[in-house]
Parts: structure tokens; C-alpha cells; sequence
């Protein structure tokens, strides 16, 4: 049986955006308002959002995911260790 295909996933940044709008709709904005929030997450805010939208990806019938994670001076993202932690994890 088919399944669907997530073909590019920032898992540091699933459902960041929730917490400050992007109110031009624009790339420039978001782009902006990412490296804003970038700088107040944590490993454990991070962990937690991940697994919730790896979670609801499965429970929408997703079979692949493929993940991306930026890596940004340690100060400005400490999600790179943990997506990769979280990809090796879930490949077993």
C-alpha cells in the first residue's frame, strides 16, 4: 500500500510559526520572524514540536519523510543535534 511522501521538513522549525504571525504572507517576513524565534527555542521546545508533527504526519497516512535542519551558529539554533537525533531514532 502507497503512502504519502514529505519531501522537506525543517523539524526545528515544525509549528514555530504559530507563535508570531507572518502578517505580509511574505518569504522576506517569514524569513525574518524564523530568525527571531530561532533565537528563544530550546532542545526540549524543539523535541516536543518535532514529535508532535512526526506524529501527525504518520496519523495522515505519511510513510517517508524527508528532513532538513539548518545549521545556524549553536547561540542561534540548538535544534541541529536534536534533528538529527530524532531522525536516527526514528529509522529504527
Amino acid at each position: 500500500m502507497a503512502g504519502f511522501v514529505e519531501g522537506h521538513l525543517h523539524l526545528e522549525k515544525a509549528n514555530v510559526m504559530q507563535r508570531k504571525a507572518n502578517r505580509s504572507g511574505t518569504l522576506k517576513e517569514a524569513i525574518a520572524v524564523t530568525a527571531e524565534l530561532k533565537l528563544t527555542l530550546t532542545r526540549e521546545d524543539i523535541r516536543e514540536r518535532s514529535i508532535q508533527v512526526l506524529r501527525a504526519l504518520v496519523q495522515a497516512g505519511t510513510t517517508h519523510v524527508r528532513a532538513h535542519a539548518e545549521f545556524d551558529p549553536p547561540k542561534a539554533s540548538p535544534g541541529s543535534k536534536w534533528c538529527w537525533s530524532c531522525a536516527s531514532n526514528s529509522a529504527r
